[in-house]
C-alpha cells in the first residue's frame, strides 16, 4: 500500500469523524428538547429531560475524544530554529536582533 493512499484513508476517517463530532455537537439542543418533552409528558416528571441531557453530553465528550484520536495523519512544521527546538525539547533560543534586544542598561 502506498502512502498516498494510506494518507487518502486517513483523510477520509477523520473527516468522517469530524462529522459525527458536528452531528452531535448541533444536534444537542434539538435532540434533548425532541426526546425530553415528549418523556416528562410520559412520566409526569422533568426527571427525563435531565437524564437525556446527560447521555446526549457523554455522547458529545465521546464523539469530540473520537473525533480528536491521532489516526497518523501527520502536520508538516516549517524547519526554522523554533519548531526544531520544540521537536527537541530545548528550551525556545533568544531573539537576536539588536535592535529589538538591548543587554545593555538604561540610564
Amino acid at each position: 500500500m502506498n502512502s498516498s493512499a494510506t494518507y487518502e484513508e486517513q483523510w477520509k476517517s477523520y473527516q468522517r469523524r469530524s462529522r459525527l463530532f458536528w452531528l452531535v455537537f448541533l444536534t444537542y439542543v434539538p435532540g434533548v428538547f425532541a426526546i425530553g418533552v415528549p418523556l416528562t409528558r410520559l412520566f409526569s416528571s422533568e426527571i427525563p429531560v435531565f437524564v437525556a441531557a446527560g447521555l446526549c453530553m457523554l455522547a458529545f465528550v465521546v464523539s469530540g475524544n473520537y473525533a480528536i484520536e491521532d489516526r497518523g495523519i501527520t502536520t508538516r512544521l516549517p524547519d526554522d530554529a523554533f519548531t526544531a527546538s520544540c521537536r527537541s525539547g530545548q528550551s525556545i533560543p533568544e531573539p537576536r536582533n539588536d535592535a529589538l534586544v538591548s543587554n545593555t542598561p538604561k540610564a
